[in-house]
């Protein structure tokens, strides 16, 4: 199977597929091929506002493409106006409850990953002090474990103080605005 590469694969897209992918679809792929993609729109004299007007988007595309470009990394500031270039209002609404689904979302994520964590301890703990296993294994894979949960901690507990930053707060602040 021959090696295509994305360049290629956007460049036989249809101006409503490209149109797709730089809003509905933009969270899904990597920066370079996003950026790819807005060279080749510009190249084909393409505007945002036609292909806009002409394309039939519900509010569920919006908060759908909202809720991707947010995964993505931009920044509301970004993606106001971004939509602004397209001739469409973006409610506070729709930006409220997006962010609020992405937080829930890696809210479940974080907790699913702690509580595998959880059951393990306790059948490695039960199973040592019952003399299921020898006391040089427990210890070996007490220090593997503790390790491992350690690392898992430190990332989950980095994810959680990243929310807080600066940015984070100013961005909230003018959503709620």
């Amino acid at each position: 199977m021959a090696n295509v590469s994305f360049s290629d694969i956007i460049d036989q897209r249809s101006d409503e597929a490209l149109f797709n992918l730089l809003t509905v679809e933009r969270g899904l792929y990597k920066k370079e091929a996003i950026a790819y993609a807005e060279i080749v729109f510009q190249k084909r004299g393409l505007e945002l506002k036609t292909l806009q007007q002409s394309s039939k988007r519900t509010t569920d595309d919006l908060a759908t493409e909202v809720k991707n470009r947010l995964k993505y990394g931009e920044s509301v500031a970004q993606i106001i106006q971004h939509f602004n270039a397209r001739g469409l209002e973006l409610s506070k609404e729709i930006l409220v409850k997006t962010n609020e689904k992405i937080r829930i979302e890696n809210n479940i994520d974080l907790s699913r990953k702690l509580i595998v964590f959880i059951p393990a301890t306790v059948i490695f703990v039960i199973a040592c002090i019952t003399h299921l296993i020898s006391q040089s294994i427990y210890r070996i894979g007490m220090g593997i474990f503790f390790s491992i949960l350690s690392m898992a901690m430190l990332r989950i507990i980095y994810r959680l103080l990243k929310r807080k930053t600066p940015q984070h707060r100013l961005e909230t602040t003018q959503i709620e605005k």
